[in-house]
């Protein structure tokens, strides 16, 4: 069984063995009226302290960075489900929509319309996958109106 002394000795050691050599550097540069700081800290010459480091910082942040996860995920999805009503209002409305009676025809009409202005910036990037579900609705809620009006 190692004593307090011998312990504290080894790590002593170990710590003493990397004199001479950077722990940690930090640079700071100006360079087209911004400065740039540059930090570099080898962990390697203390293994120890890198594995606490990380726990401490993992330990200490954890909830704030699955809040934060959260909180983004949460609002990219109410964003996202705005989007689609926006288009699922904007094809039941429609009565060139009414009158695509085929799915070809409502998914060609679909490229149309997310093709304009209003709608460019939100369907650039979107996959089918999220929009053809929103047609397919749109098209039964056409048809519910259909059948409801006498």
């Amino acid at each position: 069984m190692k004593t307090w002394k011998q312990e504290n000795l080894e790590v002593l050691k170990r710590k003493l063995k990397n004199i001479g050599e950077e722990q940690s550097i930090e640079l700071f540069f100006q360079h087209d009226s911004l400065f740039y700081c540059f930090n570099y800290f080898n962990f390697n010459l203390c293994p120890d302290l890198k594995e606490d480091f990380l726990e401490l910082m993992l330990e200490q942040y954890r909830v704030e960075v699955n809040g934060e996860f959260e909180q983004a995920r949460s609002s990219r999805v109410e964003h996202l489900e705005n989007i689609l009503e926006n288009l699922k209002d904007y094809l039941v409305n429609s009565d060139t929509f009414k009158k695509c009676t085929n799915a070809p025809a409502r998914k060609g009409y679909l490229y149309e319309v997310i093709k304009l202005e209003q709608f460019k910036a939100d369907f650039e990037d979107m996959p089918n996958r999220l929009m053809l579900p929103v047609v397919d609705a749109a098209w039964q809620q056409v048809r519910l109106n259909k059948i409801s009006k006498p």
